[in-house]
């Protein structure tokens, strides 16, 4: 059978039933209401054979039709979206001759647009569904009312006259079945989900209706089409067929006849009456009626803003489908005048109900859109003269700018079409054009609020710039040019520049900042001083906007000219004094792309060897600027600082992650750029991204000073940094020159303050992955600090040097429980064995343990010493859990702080240099064993939750992995119980805390 998707020949649907018989029990069944008046002749003789579906349905005694009437109200709205999909042509328009029809009175008038926001119909069917769609078309001109009311009295004699002429037309299931029940469904819905599929159903209907109709304009006549018909969708008169009704129905009740088409003269033949009916098409024409046409109106008024997105687009679809089934109506009418003019009337109502709607109610755009090229733009902008303005200031809501730049960009491209129509050429059209749009745009730009102005750049600019990009030479000439009597540009003149500029980068219309130029158009050149006030501009996003035009190119190979260069420059000084985090993040933010477009540029231009580059170039003078602000500055001009620096160390310190076509040096290449990072070599060429001071002793100075700063960031930022620079680090590149450092990490890992024992645990950390494990150095932190440089020529093991580090600090974890054995009070001066166990805890996640210790050598040896730390850790829980769990058996309860009991004073203690006298107490007696106690508990916890979470378990059985593992299962599981008697015995939140932290890792592995 055929469809009208391409004509495609599908199977029947009930295989033997004719498709008019499918279409008769559908539409009892499914798209008529189970109490209606409409009955059709018996179809019993009308096919030799019933069908599958239908034999199997008379065993049972029942109909097709009867069984789906059994359906709920979800169920027939899915059925009716899944058969609108699926059926093919011949059966949704078989012709089904109406013999009779009762009489209609026509007691209402049709309700259309401008009636139903004149008797607030729409709210009250709003109201019903939890919507607020329908509220925004609560008032309008009088104008438009009595537009609708003449359009009211027009469609109800309409109807009276469709009525009237009812006998003459025939049935299709399509137009005169499904579509009046699909707006049934729409109206029966009781919640969103329901009126959701309501609508997708009404959409599909309306878009197979307009399908059909694009068939019947084919070409070449599809076949079952009559090439002539005497009216558009009316049949030749037809005799009544006797029909004998049963004695229960009334002689007035209407009957459809189905009228079959020649495929089917052979199930006909025991039709067995002389006044069988003639022979005719088996398909027809669904046309909407004007009745019909505004009851779907008055859906769609009705759910256009409703509150599920998903119900709006379907009511959107179904709209734009009407107004192609009514422009393809007119088509097929053609001779009728009256049919055009009437459409066009219809048209022209809508687009005047539409326009009278506030400009910030998101549901009109999108309906005028479609309205455009069907009313015409020039048309439409008569109606409303301020139609463009409008639609800007529409643009300040969030949710309406989307739609409004659809309007706007079919206004402006029919606008364009028509006017280049109208004087014959693009050389007369195009100006006229640019004067309707420009000063709208340029009024909306510099508009004192902010908000409407960022929301136009975004919105509004990249419309007409897509349209036509020569126009952003006039825009940025009538922007640049300044007004009678004004100085000095203003500050919605910068605004305006930078939001046409960020567009047109955007969209790639220019390269160089500089200079705007359009190839055959001319070029514009922009003020640097204009760029430049607006970095320093107060309002954020403003700055924003002026430092992405510097930072970011579409051509992540170009790089950055002269005034992208001075706005990088001011804004980095700024950004030094900016206190505003919101904007520091966003400056941070684009500080990685401008750097790795420079990278990226800068290696293009090697590679290529087409462009000069100096030997040993320089790229922006981040570092310097980022060293300056480092000694003695305020947190915020510190941290952003350390942020610069770690952003340009990323960066060049690995230019293959931003290169495709990066190769790595030679080995010769490697050896002379041991110790200096971050430079690209290519052809011999090198190119340095860091001034000549940056690796500097007092570089490293500066960021060690930084990574002892009470604030944690500072001290993580700088770590970091240290990290990056190259190893040894400058300055520190002898063992004499390094021991310093480490007795100073060491006395800082002693302190009783956190924020020291961070920083000390984070400086050796920094020192086992620099020294230890990348340059084989032998470092020894207890009893004495040492470092040794490996022999020369010898093989460099740094397994064998790591396991020199961690014992030493094995060793020190014990010297430190027998210190709190034998007085836990002083050794609690010192936190115990905070420092220590907190080392530890980042050196974990560091270790090699499955490339290093991998083979059975050093397997074995890292077993013992894991051995040992779990004895030493559980001496320390016995230690320190006590006073946690029993503070009272210790005298150190709540109750036994004594204001005058301040005998911790610094002697011992390890002070910086330069600390006024009295601030080394710490605290009554009680409270520094308490907070020693839960310090080293709090780390115990964290240390196991480590090991178990790195250190290498035995493998699975079947297991391929040959790696030797150094954590047994049996000290997993005592890690376990341990975990289980700390959390049931301790009484301190904060180390039970941290403990359930380590337990979870625990059971994770």
């Amino acid at each position: 059978m055929r469809s009208c998707r391409g004509h495609d020949h599908l199977p029947k649907v009930l295989p033997g039933v004719p498709p008019s018989v499918s279409a008769a029990d559908l539409a009892l069944g499914l798209f008529l209401p189970p109490d209606s008046a409409v009955r059709f002749a018996d179809l019993g003789a009308s096919a030799e054979s019933p069908g599958i579906v239908a034999q199997h349905l008379a065993q049972r005694n029942i109909s097709l039709s009867q069984e789906m009437q059994q359906f709920s109200f979800y169920g027939r709205v899915c059925a009716m979206k899944g058969l609108l999909q699926a059926l093919p042509e011949d059966l949704l328009c078989a012709q089904l001759q109406q013999l009779s029809r009762t009489p209609v009175s026509d007691t209402h008038s049709d309700p259309t647009p401008a009636s139903l926001l004149q008797q607030g119909a729409l709210s009250s069917r709003q109201g019903d569904h939890g919507s607020s769609g329908a509220q925004h078309m609560g008032s309008t001109s009088g104008q438009v009312q009595e537009q609708g009311s003449s359009e009211a009295q027009q469609n109800g004699s309409a109807r009276a006259s469709s009525n009237r002429q009812a006998a003459s037309h025939p049935w299709l299931l399509l137009s005169d079945g499904a579509l009046p029940a699909c707006c049934a469904a729409v109206q029966q819905s009781t919640d969103a989900h329901h009126k959701f599929h309501a609508v997708s159903a009404l959409a599909f209907c309306l878009d197979r209706i307009k399908q059909c109709l694009q068939a019947q304009q084919a070409p070449h006549t599809p076949q079952g089409i009559p090439s002539q018909p005497t009216e558009l969708g009316r049949l030749p008169d037809i005799p009544d067929v006797p029909h004998k009704a049963p004695a229960e129905e009334a002689s007035s009740m209407p009957i459809l006849a189905v009228t079959l088409g020649a495929d089917d003269k052979a199930t006909t033949s025991q039709a067995a009456d002389s006044t069988t009916a003639e022979v005719v098409s088996a398909v027809g024409v669904p046309l909407v009626s004007e009745a019909m046409r505004a009851e779907i109106m008055q859906l769609i008024w009705a759910n256009f803003e409703d509150s599920l997105i998903q119900t709006v687009r379907q009511v959107q679809a179904a709209f734009e489908a009407l107004l192609d089934i009514l422009e393809l109506q007119s088509q097929l009418e053609a001779e009728t005048q009256a049919a055009a003019a009437d459409n066009q009337n219809f048209l022209h109502s809508v687009a005047a109900t539409l326009l009278a709607i506030g400009s910030h109610r998101k549901g009109r755009y999108i309906p005028l859109a479609a309205l455009v090229r069907r009313v015409g733009a020039s048309q439409m902008l008569s109606m409303q003269s301020d139609l463009l303005k409008q639609t800007l200031k529409g643009m300040q809501d969030d949710a309406v700018g989307s739609a409004a730049a659809t309007l706007l960009h079919q206004l402006l491209l029919h606008l364009k079409d028509d006017l280049v129509k109208a004087t014959g050429s693009q050389t007369e059209g195009l100006p006229a054009w640019r004067h309707l749009w420009i000063p709208v745009l340029l009024e909306g730009l510099s508009s004192p609020d902010t908000h409407l102005r960022h929301r136009v750049s975004l919105y509004a600019v990249p419309v007409p710039l897509g349209l036509d990009q020569a126009s952003v030479l006039p825009l940025l000439h009538q922007v640049l040019q300044p007004q009678p009597g004004q100085l000095a540009a203003t500050d919605a003149q910068v605004a305006t520049l930078v939001a046409i500029l960020k567009t047109a980068r955007q969209i790639g219309l220019y390269q160089d900042l500089g200079c705007v130029s359009v190839p055959g158009e001319g070029s514009v050149t922009i003020p640097e001083r204009l760029l430049q006030r607006a970095v320093a501009s107060r309002v954020e996003s403003l700055q924003v906007d002026a430092l992405q035009l510097a930072c970011v190119h579409p051509r992540t190979t170009s790089l950055p000219g002269d005034v992208e260069l001075g706005i990088i420059k001011q804004a980095l000084v700024l950004g030094m004094r900016c206190t505003s985090t919101s904007m520091r993040n966003k400056w941070t933010g684009l500080l990685p792309k401008l750097l790795r477009r420079v990278l990226m540029s800068v290696h293009a231009a090697l590679n290529r060897q087409r462009i000069a580059v100096p030997k040993t170039g320089r790229g922006p003078h981040v570092d310097a600027h980022a060293q300056e602000d480092l000694a003695g500055a305020p947190y915020e001009r510190k941290y952003m600082a350390i942020l610069l620096l770690n952003t340009l160390l990323e960066v060049w310190n690995a230019p293959d992650a931003g290169c495709k076509s990066y190769t790595k040096p030679s080995s010769r290449e490697n050896a002379s750029l041991a110790n200096n990072p971050g430079t690209l070599v290519l052809g011999g060429i090198q190119f340095n991204g860091f001034c000549d001071r940056f690796f500097h002793p007092q570089t490293t100075k500066l960021l060690l000073g930084a990574a002892v700063d009470s604030w944690d960031r500072l001290r993580d930022g700088a770590v970091s940094c240290l990290m990056k620079l190259p190893s040894p680090l400058p300055g520190f590149e002898t063992p004499e020159a390094l021991l310093p450092q480490l007795q100073w990490a060491c006395r800082l890992l002693r302190s009783p303050r956190v924020r020291e024992s961070d920083a000390g645990s984070r400086l050796v950390c920094m020192v086992y992955e620099k020294y230890v494990l990348g340059l084989g150095w032998q470092v020894q932190l207890f009893p004495q600090c040492k470092a040794k440089l490996p022999e020369s020529g010898a093989y460099h093991d740094p397994a064998e040097a790591s396991v020199i580090m961690l014992s030493s600090l094995s060793l020190w974890l014990q010297a430190d429980i027998k210190a709190g054995q034998a007085d836990l009070f002083h050794a609690c001066r010192q936190s115990l064995a905070h420092g220590v166990l907190l080392a530890l805890h980042y050196l974990a996640p560091l270790v090699p343990w499955a490339g290093a210790f991998g083979d059975q050598g050093h397997a074995a040896v890292m077993r013992p010493w894991l051995q040992g730390l779990l004895q030493l850790l559980e001496e320390a829980t016995e230690l320190a859990l006590q006073p946690l769990s029993k503070p009272q058996d210790s005298n150190i309860g709540a109750e036994e702080v004594d204001a005058d009991d301040m005998e911790a004073q610094a002697e011992d203690i390890p002070t910086e240099e330069g600390e006024r006298e009295g601030e080394g107490e710490l605290a009554p007696q009680a409270q520094v064993i308490l907070t020693g106690c839960w310090l080293t508990m709090k780390e115990v916890s964290l240390l196991m939750g480590s090991l178990a979470t790195y250190a290498p378990l035995p493998a699975m059985h079947g297991s391929n992995s040959s790696q030797e593992h150094t954590l047994e299962p049996q000290q997993l599981a005592d890690m376990g119980i341990a975990f289980l008697h700390i959390l049931t015995t301790m009484k301190h939140n904060g180390a039970i805390d941290k403990t359930q932290a380590g337990f979870t890792a625990l059971v994770q592995r």
